[in-house]
């Protein structure tokens, strides 16, 4: 069987961590969307496809979501689902969102630096 990414491939795309629950991002076989056989990065505890995120923003971003500061979804409340579902959705988000801030942040103070 030819795929259209290997298994090797998918597997040096992966870097960091799930950005749901914070476990390992693994090359899971698939087909695309034209029905070829493929594999992708994802967390098969999550059940979602990604590249993996870095785990400082993991963290930050679990913190943020268990200490009530970050709700990236607000129509879902921890009372109408499972706690760990709820805390795996939240973050997938929330980490998005804090790389993005600390990302941003750098590069501030990066053109900040360089103006000196």
């Amino acid at each position: 069987m030819e795929y259209i990414q290997t298994k090797e491939q998918c597997q040096s795309l992966i870097s960091g961590v799930c950005p749901g629950c914070g476990g390992e991002i693994t090359p899971i076989e698939t087909i695309d969307n034209a029905n070829n056989p493929t594999f992708w990065q994802g967390c098969k505890r999550c059940d979602r496809f990604t590249w993996g995120i870095e785990e400082i923003y993991f963290k930050i971003a679990r913190k943020c979501v268990e200490d009530g500061r970050l709700k990236p979804y607000s129509n879902i409340e921890i009372d109408d689902v499972d706690k760990d579902f709820y805390l795996r959705t939240q973050t997938y988000r929330a980490s998005n969102i804090v790389e993005y801030i600390i990302t941003k942040y750098k590069n501030i103070l990066d053109k900040e630096s360089s103006k000196k």
